[in-house]
C-alpha cells in the first residue's frame, strides 16, 4: 500500500476509533460498569475483566453508495447568443429524433433555418467568433476544423483567412450559407478598394514622370557629352588653328630667308654689273693700248678674267645649290602646314556635314543656332588656312623655279663668261694684233649686258621675295584670326558644356520632385492597402454565437428534445448524453478522500449473477454539483457489460478503498486507548490476573477491528487485550 493511502487510513483510523469508542462507552455504561463504579455500588462481588484475543489476520475497507444507472455525461443544450441573421422568431425547423447519434461536426437543431453545429471542446461558446478574432476558443474551433478535414494549417490562436475558407467549406458542405459579409462592411470595403485603385494610378502617374525625368536626364547627360566632344573638336581646332599660325610664321621667315637670298642675289648682281663696268672700262684701255700692240699687262690682265670668271661660276655654283636647298625646305614646310590645314578643314567640314543632314555618327543632338554658327566659323577658318597654306606652297615652288632660273642663268652666265675670258685669253696669247682687245671690249660689253639682265632678274627676285613676304604674313595674320576664331568657338563650347550641365542638374532635380511625388504616391497607397487589408481581415466568414456549441465529448445521443419541430425556442432544448452507459451517484464529503478517479467499483444487484467491475470516470471536486446534495460530491463509474436490464435502476456500488498488504495484527477499537502525552496503547491481561500496557501504532481500521503495530512493549496473536469490565454479581 501506498504511503500516502496509509496515512489517509490512519487518519479514519482515528476517526472511526474515537466514534467507536463513543459507541462502545455508551453501550458499556448501559451494560459494564468500571471496577471503581461496582466497588462503589457493593464491595462483592470483585468486578472482571472482558477480553478479547489478538487477531492476526488481513483488514479490507469499502465506501458503498447507491447509484443510478443510464447513459453517461448528460448536457443540455441551449443556444450560446444569437443566430446568424438575427431571426425575429426563434422555431425549430428541424430537429433530430430521440436516440439519434451526433456527431462531432453535425447539426444538431435548425432554428429559423440557421444550423446549429456541435464541436468538441473544454471551453463554451460565450462570443461570436469573427475574423481577428484572439483567444484559445478559435484555437478550439480551428482544432475541430482540423479533424473534421478543413483546416489544413496549423491551428493556433488567432482568426485569419485559413480559418473563414475553413467554415465557409463547413458551412457549406452541411448545405447551408455562411455567414459572410454585411451590406454596411461591403460598402466600406468597396470604398477601401476605390482607394487603393485611386493610390494604384495615382503611383503609375508618378512612375511615368519619374522615367520621363530620368529620360530628360539621359538626353541632358547627352547633351553634356555632345558639348564636350564640341569642346573637344574646338580645341582640336585650336591647335590645328596654332599650327596652321605656327606654318605661317615659318612661311614668314622662309619668304624672309627668301628675300634675303634675293638681297644678296641683287648685291651680287650690282657687284657684277659694277665689275662688268670696270673690265668693260678696263678692256676698252688695253684695247686702245693694244692698238699699240699687246704686251705682257695685257696678257696676265686676260688671265685675271679668266680667274674672275671661274670665281663667278664657283659662285653661281653655290648660289644654285643653297637657293634649291632653301626652296625645298620652304615648300616642305608648306606642304606640312597644308596637310594640318587640310585635316582641320576635313573635321570641320565633317561637322558642318553631319550638322546639314542631321546625321550624327557620334550619337549627340541637334545643335543649337549658335553651336551651328561657331561650327561655320570654323569651317571658313579652316577654309582660310588651308587657302593659305596652298598660296604659301604656290608661292614656296614660284620662288623654287624663279630661284632656280635665275641660278641657272647665273650660272650659265658665269660659265660663258669664263668661256669667254678663256677665249679672250687664248685669242690675246695666239694673235699679235689688236682683235684680241676688241674682243675683249666685247666681251665686257656682253659680260656688263649680262650682269646688267641680272641685277634686273634679282631685283625682280627681291620684290617677288618682298611679296611672298607680305603674303605670309598676310596668312599669319589669317592663322592668327583663325586662332581668335577657334579659341571663341572653344569659349561657346565650354559655356554649352555648362548650359548642358545645367540642364543635366534641373533634370536630375526633376527626378527627385518626381520620386519624392512617386514615394508620396507609393506610401497613399501602402496606406490604402493596410487599410483595405485590415478591413478585409476584420470582415468575412464569421460565426455567432448561437449556431456553435463545443460539447467536452462527442459523439452524443440525443436523450431528451423538449423543443420539437415548429416549437419556439426558450431555454433548454435538448438534452444529450454519451454514447456508453454510466452509473452516476454521490458519495458522502468524509469518504472523498478515499475515492479517486480512476479507482476500482464493484456493481452489484440481484440482477447480476456477481459483482461487475467498473472504475470511477469522474468524482467532482466540489460538493453540491450536478443536482447532489451540498454534503456530497458527484460521482460517475463505467463499466463494461452492463445489461440493459440495468438501465433506469438505481445499484449498489462497492468501492474498495484500501487493506492491508497480508495478515497483520489486529485488535477491536474498543481496546485502544490514548495516554495524557497523545499516545495510543493496548491493555493486556496477563495469566497471573495482572495486567500490562503496550504502546502501538494503530492502522487500518475495518469491520470493527484496528491494525496494531506494537512501539513499546511485546503483543502477539492469542494475546487478551482489555476492552472493558464486567460484574459477576
Amino acid at each position: 500500500m501506498a504511503p500516502d493511502m496509509k496515512r489517509g487510513l490512519r487518519v479514519v483510523v482515528v476517526l472511526v476509533v474515537v466514534s467507536a469508542a463513543a459507541a462502545l462507552g455508551w453501550v458499556a455504561g448501559q451494560r459494564v460498569k468500571s471496577p471503581d463504579q461496582v466497588a462503589f455500588e457493593a464491595e462483592p462481588p470483585a468486578p472482571s475483566l472482558i477480553t478479547v484475543e489478538v487477531q492476526l489476520t488481513a483488514l479490507s475497507a469499502d465506501v458503498i453508495v447507491r447509484a443510478d444507472v443510464g447513459y453517461d455525461d448528460p448536457v443540455s443544450l441551449r443556444l450560446s447568443g444569437a443566430l446568424g441573421g438575427l431571426p425575429p422568431v426563434l422555431v425549430v425547423t428541424a430537429a433530430p429524433d430521440r436516440g439519434a447519434d451526433i456527431v462531432e461536426g453535425s447539426v444538431a437543431i435548425e432554428i429559423s433555418g440557421r444550423p446549429v453545429f456541435l464541436l468538441e471542446g473544454e471551453i463554451p461558446v460565450f462570443r461570436d467568433l469573427r475574423p481577428k478574432a484572439v483567444g484559445p476558443d478559435v484555437l478550439q474551433l480551428e482544432e475541430a476544423l482540423a479533424r473534421l478535414g478543413y483546416f489544413g494549417g496549423e491551428p493556433d490562436e488567432e482568426w485569419d483567412l485559413a480559418t473563414g475558407t475553413a467554415v465557409a467549406a463547413w458551412y457549406e458542405s452541411r448545405g447551408y450559407e455562411p455567414n459572410g459579409v454585411s451590406d454596411d462592411e461591403q460598402h466600406r470595403l468597396d470604398q477601401a478598394g476605390d482607394r487603393v485603385d485611386t493610390a494604384e494610378d495615382a503611383v503609375e502617374a508618378a512612375t511615368d514622370r519619374v522615367d520621363a525625368a530620368r529620360d530628360q536626364v539621359e538626353t541632358a547627360e547627352k547633351g553634356v557629352k555632345t558639348a564636350e566632344k564640341e569642346v573637344d573638336t574646338a580645341e582640336k581646332g585650336v591647335e590645328t588653328a596654332e599650327e596652321g599660325v605656327d606654318t605661317a610664321e615659318k612661311g614668314v621667315e622662309t619668304a624672309l630667308e627668301a628675300v634675303e637670298a634675293a638681297t644678296r642675289r641683287r648685291g651680287s648682281a650690282e657687284a657684277a654689273v659694277s665689275r662688268a663696268r670696270d673690265r668693260l672700262e678696263e678692256a676698252q684701255a688695253v684695247l686702245v693700248e693694244a692698238e699699240q700692240g699687246p704686251d705682257e699687262l695685257e696678257i696676265r690682265r686676260a688671265r685675271s678674267e679668266v680667274l674672275s670668271a671661274e670665281e663667278q661660276v664657283g659662285f653661281a655654283k653655290a648660289d644654285a645649290e643653297f637657293g634649291s636647298e632653301e626652296a625645298d625646305r620652304a615648300i616642305q614646310e608648306a606642304e606640312t602646314a597644308r596637310e594640318s590645314a587640310a585635316r582641320a578643314y576635313s573635321v570641320a567640314e565633317s561637322r558642318w556635314q553631319s550638322v546639314q543632314t542631321g546625321v550624327y555618327p557620334d550619337g549627340g543632338t541637334v545643335p543649337t543656332a549658335a553651336q551651328m554658327e561657331e561650327l561655320r566659323l570654323a569651317v571658313r577658318s579652316a577654309e582660310r588656312t588651308l587657302d593659305a597654306a596652298e598660296r604659301g606652297i604656290e608661292q614656296a615652288r614660284a620662288a623654287r623655279d624663279r630661284r632656280a632660273v635665275e641660278a641657272g642663268s647665273a650660272l650659265r652666265a658665269a660659265r660663258d663668261r669664263l668661256a669667254i675670258a678663256r677665249d679672250s685669253l687664248d685669242d690675246l696669247l695666239a694673235l699679235p694684233d689688236t682683235s684680241l682687245e676688241q674682243r675683249a671690249v666685247e666681251d665686257a660689253q656682253l659680260a656688263l649686258d649680262t650682269a646688267r639682265l641680272d641685277l634686273v632678274e634679282a631685283r625682280t627676285a627681291v620684290d617677288d621675295a618682298q611679296d611672298g613676304v607680305e603674303d605670309a604674313r598676310s596668312a599669319v595674320d589669317d592663322a592668327r584670326e583663325g586662332v581668335e576664331d577657334a579659341r571663341s568657338a572653344v569659349d561657346d563650347a565650354r559655356e554649352g558644356v555648362e548650359d548642358a550641365r545645367s540642364a543635366v542638374d534641373d533634370a536630375r532635380e526633376g527626378v527627385e520632385d518626381a520620386r519624392a511625388d512617386l514615394e508620396d504616391a507609393r506610401a497613399d497607397l501602402a496606406e490604402a492597402g493596410d487599410s483595405l487589408a485590415e478591413l478585409e481581415s476584420e470582415t468575412g466568414i464569421w460565426i455567432p454565437a448561437g449556431e456553435l456549441i463545443f460539447l467536452e465529448r462527442l459523439p452524443v445521443r440525443v436523450d431528451l428534445l423538449t423543443a420539437e419541430r415548429g416549437s419556439s425556442v426558450s431555454g433548454a432544448f435538448m438534452t444529450v448524453t454519451g454514447s456508453d452507459l454510466a452509473v452516476r451517484g454521490s458519495v458522502a464529503v468524509r469518504d472523498f478522500s478515499l475515492v479517486k478517479e480512476g479507482g476500482e467499483a464493484l456493481l452489484d444487484d440481484t440482477l447480476l449473477p456477481e459483482p461487475l467491475a467498473g472504475e470511477i470516470r469522474l468524482v467532482e471536486d466540489r460538493p453540491g454539483t450536478r443536482g447532489v446534495a451540498n454534503d456530497r460530491h458527484y460521482l460517475e463509474i463505467v463499466a463494461d457489460g452492463i445489461p440493459d436490464e440495468l438501465i433506469g435502476k438505481n445499484v449498489k456500488v462497492v468501492i474498495p478503498v484500501g487493506g492491508t498488504e497480508g495478515e497483520v495484527l489486529a485488535v477491536p477499537a474498543a481496546a485502544l486507548s490514548a495516554t495524557a502525552e497523545g499516545a495510543t496503547r493496548v491493555e493486556v491481561a496477563q495469566p497471573d490476573g495482572s495486567t500490562r500496557f503496550v504502546e502501538v501504532e494503530p492502522g487500518l481500521a475495518a469491520s470493527g477491528l484496528v491494525e496494531v503495530t506494537p512501539i513499546d512493549g511485546r503483543l502477539r496473536e492469542g494475546d487478551l487485550v482489555v476492552v472493558g469490565l464486567a460484574s459477576d454479581g
